[in-house]
């Protein structure tokens, strides 16, 4: 079997970790929405934060140092991967597989779940600022490591101020369709009572976990990490994210989000698919169709955040599509002119284990019998079409 930690490097825990409570979490400007375009609305961020931490002023997001407490349901909900944490997706895998090797289970926990209740359990618990912030590469990841079952214990989320158990809920779900898709047989449940966990993990002795505060989490963790001397170096990862970015530089700043290379990893090694796509619209994955009536005006492969969609190179004029870097947020439909390109579906399971990229729609070089400007058609009209929708939409012709 191969041995997922490996792959992600986790097993090279040279440094140790520090500096978690200042600047917990840093803002990658160029990846947010509303940075790429000021007039395409998304506050998922916003809305989620508890603590009001998080403002969206002109086309930056401002993070208040002072009100963040580093639950990370901001890294967790943006899809294209506008935060980074200290505490990030590498590190909490290192720590679930610690549990996952012990028991083949495991149990993950808010730091609000009280003491009585966790000494009930025949098991030790990650514990975690929030639930929200185990996004699906963690759970997939999780049972790529080798859990046999994933409980989240519910039990502290219904009077809680984060209000993340809808988020939760999708995160789980989410995780579930994409692991029956691959006859997987490890159970997830976020619940307030235990599955049946005690009969698939054997009977084991409670670690002393750190109680702490919220603002109190990231040195618990430090101080944990700092037992095996370590911070999570993740060269498989970094490898992964040097395979699939782009080779040239777009006009905006493109990032490929950590949790989505953890993401790709996790695919390869759950598993056989034994469907070729999911069958439901998945909030994680896209496929995107362009119809003929595309002028090449640019805005998709401009404005995606990830560089899923570029411009192919040579000869050949055309719009090119990596379905392992769609993240789904939607707006290349938003910003494209004739409304030619829509979000279309899912890709095959295929298409997203090998990285596969494929051309779109293919055009030509023209010039146009009005400006004589050089433009790109898929028709080779004879007009460019700044001039035929002056033509059209204005009736001006008397600027030829």
């Amino acid at each position: 079997m191969v041995d997922v930690s490996k792959l992600l490097g986790l097993e090279r825990l040279d440094k140790v970790l520090s500096r978690f409570i200042k600047e917990p979490v840093k803002v990658l400007p160029s990846q947010c929405y509303t940075y790429r375009d000021k007039t395409y609305k998304c506050e998922k961020c916003v809305k989620i934060c508890h603590v009001d931490a998080l403002t969206l002023e002109e086309q930056a997001i401002i993070i208040d140092e002072e009100l963040c407490d580093g639950c990370g349901l901001c890294y967790a909900v943006c899809p294209t991967g506008a935060f980074q944490l200290h505490v990030d997706n590498k590190t909490v895998l290192s720590q679930m597989k610690l549990f996952i090797e012990n028991d083949n289970a495991l149990i993950c926990k808010c730091v609000r779940t009280k003491d009585e209740d966790e000494v009930k359990e025949e098991a030790s618990a990650l514990q975690i600022v929030c639930l929200g912030r185990l996004d699906e590469s963690l759970l997939l990841g999780a049972a790529a490591l080798g859990a046999k079952s994933i409980w989240l214990d519910s039990s502290a989320c219904e009077d809680c101020e984060y209000k993340a158990s809808e988020m939760i809920t999708k995160h789980v779900e989410n995780t579930k369709e994409i692991l029956r898709s691959f006859d997987s047989k490890v159970e997830i449940s976020f619940s307030k009572d235990a599955p049946s966990i005690s009969e698939a993990i054997g009977s084991t002795d409670l670690s002393e976990l750190e109680r702490s505060s919220r603002r109190d989490f990231f040195s618990g963790i430090g101080k944990s990490l700092m037992g095996s001397g370590s911070e999570v170096v993740g060269d498989r990862i970094d490898k992964v994210l040097e395979s699939i970015s782009p080779s040239e530089k777009p006009i905006f700043d493109s990032n490929i989000p950590e949790k989505r290379a953890i993401f790709l990893i996790m695919l390869s090694h759950i598993g056989k698919p034994i469907e070729k796509r999911l069958e439901k619209d998945s909030p994680l994955i896209a496929d995107v169709s362009i119809t003929e009536s595309c002028v090449f005006c640019n805005n998709c492969t401009t404005f995606c955040p990830t560089s899923a969609l570029t411009r192919t190179k040579g000869d050949v004029r055309g719009i090119e599509f990596k379905t392992s870097l769609c993240v789904n947020c939607g707006l290349c439909e938003f910003v494209c002119l004739n409304g030619s390109l829509k979000i279309d579906g899912n890709p095959s399971w295929e298409e997203l284990i090998l990285r596969n990229k494929k051309i779109l729609i293919e055009g030509g070089l023209y010039q146009c019998s009005k400006c004589h400007q050089y433009f790109e058609s898929v028709t080779g009209s004879s007009e460019c079409h700044a001039c035929r929708l002056r033509r059209s939409k204005l009736g001006d012709d008397s600027w030829y």
